[in-house]
């Protein structure tokens, strides 16, 4: 070999030690690059791309039932669905009482929250509710406003809890609610859209399960 090959040879030298070094590392870590790119690639919500669907599906439905109001757009109702996804921790085992005396209008809504691990138990009637409330423990309380002919037995109930000492977060869920005439302490907030219904519950049981921890702790 010609010295000037030798010199061109050293010259080069580096940069290809530096490639055979890389193809070496490539090959000793290769297999746990692999697993690692592929539990990155392959992460999933923990609903899955075709529970995603099936819930969206029910979303859709549950705006419908809900009737007037202003509906949600198909992003925010994705992104209620998304939020319901991502919270399914906090949100498992939880505990609803549902007050309405037309639960069919929600039945949509309420099996998106059992599909996340919440349990929902229904109660047509004020009592009904009371009694539910002195026998378990519920994390919130949803509740329509109008029942028959009382326009106000949403607050009734709110009041009747206050009461007797009876303390949970309640979210109001319906179109019969004039906040210019007050809103109780015990409301966490009100709403005629499902889809900030659903962000409202997942913001409550955050603290749920926050508090819990903390406690515990």
């Amino acid at each position: 070999m010609s010295e000037a090959a030798w010199v061109k040879l050293i010259e080069v030298s580096p940069g290809l030690l530096w490639v055979v070094f890389a193809v070496v590392v490539l090959l000793v870590l290769r297999s746990g690059i692999v697993a690692q790119l592929h539990r990155m690639t392959s992460l999933r919500t923990p609903f899955g791309e075709a529970d995603f669907e099936a819930n969206l599906a029910l979303m859709e439905t549950a705006v419908a039932e809900a009737g007037s109001g202003q509906p949600p757009t198909l992003d925010e109702q994705r992104a209620a669905i998304s939020r319901l996804d991502h919270a399914a921790e906090s949100l498992r085992n939880g505990r609803v009482l549902w007050v309405d005396d037309n639960p069919g209008w929600n039945s949509s809504v309420v099996r998106l929250l059992e599909r996340s691990g919440m349990r929902v138990e229904i109660a047509v009637t004020t009592e009904e509710a009371l009694t539910a409330l002195s026998r378990r423990t519920y994390d919130l309380l949803i509740t329509d406003m109008r029942r028959g002919n009382d326009g106000q037995a949403g607050q009734r109930l709110v009041e009747e809890m206050a009461a007797r000492g009876m303390t949970l977060p309640i979210v109001l869920f319906t179109l019969n609610f004039d906040p210019r005439r007050g809103v109780h302490p015990s409301v966490f907030a009100y709403t005629t859209a499902v889809d900030e219904l659903l962000h409202f519950v997942i913001d409550i049981m955050e603290r749920v399960r926050f508090a819990r921890v903390a406690v515990r702790r």
